[in-house]
């Protein structure tokens, strides 16, 4: 399995648009794979670094 090389950044879907949406896009090469609001990508960043703690807990052992 290749590492993933994702990107994210600060990113407005629909921008000029009414239905404009802020958040954060994850960028794989010159596409977005992913975009969520603020709320929901700080709890993807908070359930990635649980697994991590996890990993590095059991890998001390």
């Amino acid at each position: 399995m290749r590492p993933a090389g994702a990107r994210a950044l600060e990113y407005e879907w629909d921008r000029g648009k009414p239905t404009a949406t802020p958040g954060i896009a994850l960028r794989s090469g010159d596409k977005i794979i992913a975009h969520m609001g603020y709320d929901a990508a700080r709890k993807l960043a908070d359930k990635i670094n649980d697994i991590c703690d996890q990993y590095e807990q059991e890998a001390a052992k």
